[in-house]
Parts: C-alpha cells; structure tokens; sequence
C-alpha cells in the first residue's frame, strides 16, 4: 500500500464520516461533550489540511521521477477524453482540503459538513470503495469483497483515523497548554 492509497483510504474516506458524526453529535446538545467535539473537530480538520498537501506533493514526487518524456509520463492523462477523473482526483481533491484554511469552511457547520461529505466522494471513487459498495447493491457482476469484509475495512480506517485525531488533539493541547503557562 503506498501513501496515496493510505491517505485515501484512513483519512480522506474516514474524515468524510468524521466530520458529519461529530456534527451530529454536537446536535444532539451534550454539554459535557462540546467543547471535546470541537477540538477534536479541529484536529481533523488540521490532519486533513496537512495530508492534502502531502498527497499533492506526492503526486509531484512521483511524476517527476517516473517522467521519461511526455509520452510516457501520466501527464499525458491531462489530454483527451479521461482527464476530467485525473484532474478531479489530483488537483481537486487537495484543492477542496485546503478550502479548510478559511474560517468559512472550518468554523461554519454546514459549510463544513458539505465539504466534509464532498472529499468523501470524491475519496470514494478514487480509492474503489463507492465501487465495491455498488457491487454489493445489486450489480449482476458481483463483487470479490464480502459485505463482512468492506465493512471491517471501513471500521478498521475510521479507527485508525480515530487514533490519529486523538494523538494530534493530545499534542495540540500540551503544546497550548506550556504555551499559556510561559505567557503568564
């Protein structure tokens, strides 16, 4: 598994689910829980802004050490009558992550949701899983993935994914925390 399959998979496909459950939750007016959600939220959003960036830089590493001329690089996809998935899958995706930076999309629900629910379609397609999905909904081809199977994948990233908000969260919070004590 390479670093664009894992962060498709663990972060971009898990923050799509994160983001509207964390919402919800807040909907749900637990008080003691508020202000855990936010930052929590708040981590995620910064992971999935940081792994944009990463599957954007990734994307260039590679093209610029597989280019053996243009006719043989994956550049050539940017031509024709398939670039529209390879634009929206390299250049859109990150693009749409980094929208997060503005406070319109990071502290707005809906706006955050919408977004949220956006990278997790667009995730969807490029990983195989909207695939796999829709080959256990009906279609007479069938799939090679059991129902039992895709749903331990999808639990196992959103875990790992889950892990991964709370270390950053931990971090975040003893940094501001010795932060706050050396201003006072």
């Amino acid at each position: 598994m390479d670093l664009r399959s894992l962060l498709l998979e663990i972060v971009f496909i898990s923050f799509g689910i994160f983001i509207p459950l964390t919402a919800f939750l807040e909907l749900l007016r637990f008080p003691e829980f508020k202000e855990q959600m936010k930052s929590w939220t708040q981590s995620a959003i910064a992971i999935v802004r940081i792994a944009g960036m990463l599957y954007l830089l990734h994307w260039a590493a590679v093209e610029l050490i597989t280019f053996n001329g243009y006719e043989n690089s994956s550049l050539t996809r940017l031509e024709g009558e398939y670039w529209g998935p390879y634009v929206m899958g390299w250049f859109l995706l990150p693009a749409l992550m980094q929208l997060y930076w503005l406070k319109f999309w990071s502290q707005r629900k809906l706006p955050r949701i919408t977004l949220a629910f956006v990278i997790l379609f667009i995730s969807s397609l490029m990983s195989g899983l909207y695939f796999d999905i829709v080959m256990k909904l009906g279609s007479e081809y069938g799939s090679n993935i059991s129902n039992g199977q895709l749903l331990f994948d999808i639990l196992k990233n959103i875990i790992l994914f889950l892990i991964l908000v709370f270390v950053v969260n931990r971090l975040g919070l003893k940094k501001s925390k010795s932060l706050q004590s050396q201003i006072k």
